[in-house]
């Protein structure tokens, strides 16, 4: 029987992407939890599948995939299912817009700069490096209107009656940045973006998905 596998914490946001793609294509799989802390490793056997030791990987079989994007596109042309890549050229560009522009100028100051010191180094009993987290706010302040401008003004980040990967994407980025003290104001002018997320927050596959730290 064919067999595939999800490896990475649940708590990851790019285990998380692919998670929901997973959920959202109605794909039979297992997450396999990876303990992993940055800066602290990751067991041995998984540098066997990412030899450059980050997460996911998803194993299908004896075909075994990493990167997030990659992993995320197989699975919507591997299984049958609901279409996750728009057909038409313009939105099917704003969508790989919209993922690139995640991965390159926010997504790394979203997770590291403020998820992490604002609600994970907290729950450690860490204390929060205050001049990372005004660096990292001052960036992503500076990056939201931006990305306001290349999203739909409602429903989905690229239109369509379904969400693409362009929101699978968003999605557990966005859920960290909402969870943290005053989150919220940094979409207090970006109705695009406020009325995606409150539209999209209670999705079966966003709430099956959400980290148990965060709310609902």
């Amino acid at each position: 029987m064919s067999e595939l596998v999800l490896y990475g914490p649940h708590y990851s946001a790019y285990t998380r992407t692919a998670w929901l793609t997973l959920l959202e294509k109605g794909v039979d799989f297992r997450l396999q939890e990876v303990p992993f802390t940055p800066g602290g490793g990751l067991p041995a056997e998984h540098l066997s599948r990412h030899p450059f030791a980050k997460v996911p990987v998803l194993e299908h079989d004896d075909f075994v995939l990493y990167e997030t994007a990659a992993i995320c596109r197989y699975i919507d042309l591997a299984f049958p299912g609901p279409a996750l890549q728009p057909a038409e050229p313009r939105r099917l560009a704003r969508m790989t817009q919209i993922i690139g522009v995640l991965d390159s100028y926010l997504s790394h100051h979203i997770r590291m700069g403020l998820a992490a010191q604002l609600i994970f180094r907290p729950l450690r009993g860490e204390a929060t490096d205050e001049a990372v987290v005004e660096d990292a706010a001052a960036v992503v302040r500076k990056g939201l209107p931006a990305f306001e401008a290349i999203v739909r003004a409602d429903g989905y980040l690229v239109g369509g009656e379904l969400p693409s990967l362009a929101d699978f994407h968003a999605i557990p980025l966005f859920d960290f940045l909402l969870n943290c003290p005053d989150g919220e104001t940094f979409l207090a002018d970006l109705p695009n973006l406020k009325n995606w997320w409150h539209g999209i927050k209670l999705r079966p596959s966003v709430v099956a998905t959400r980290p148990r730290q965060f709310a609902a």
